[in-house]
């Protein structure tokens, strides 16, 4: 029995074997935690229609809100106040688009001049929840 082969000793590993699995381990490491970021991000707020700080001379017809994620729509919810933090009334609450990613609610009535908070709760089709604000001003 020579050069390690009986049974508990051990045969040094070459430098080259060593760097190899060194860089094996790394990869391995590196795609497991870039499939885990894809499978556990939350759906987050790409587009917000009025835009974020945004100033409308008029007073928008709706809310439109897109996200990264597909959303569940029984459990996505948009809700509109005026500054004071009075609620404004929305309408026909609705999850749609190619991915069931845009939640849209109509304004049924015109806004009257001032700043407004859009806030949203949603779940991803991943069952994340997430809720965030996008704030809007209405200056004719």
């Amino acid at each position: 029995m020579r050069n390690g082969s009986a049974r508990g000793s051990s045969t040094p590993i070459s430098k080259r074997n060593e760097t190899m699995v060194l860089r094996f381990v790394t990869f391995a490491t590196a795609c497991l935690l870039c499939a885990a970021t894809s499978v556990f991000a939350h759906a987050r707020l790409t587009i917000s229609d009025p835009a974020e700080g945004a100033t409308l001379r008029a007073s928008p017809p709706a809310v439109s809100l897109t996200f990264s994620e597909g959303l569940e729509p029984a459990f996505c919810h948009v809700t509109l106040a005026a500054a004071s933090g009075e609620p404004v009334n929305v309408d026909r609450e609705k999850v749609g688009g190619d991915r069931s990613t845009i939640l849209s609610a109509s304004i049924p009535k015109s806004l009257v001049p001032g700043r407004y908070m859009v806030r949203w709760n949603v779940l991803s089709t991943d069952g994340h929840k997430t809720s965030g604000t996008s704030k809007f001003t209405v200056a004719p």
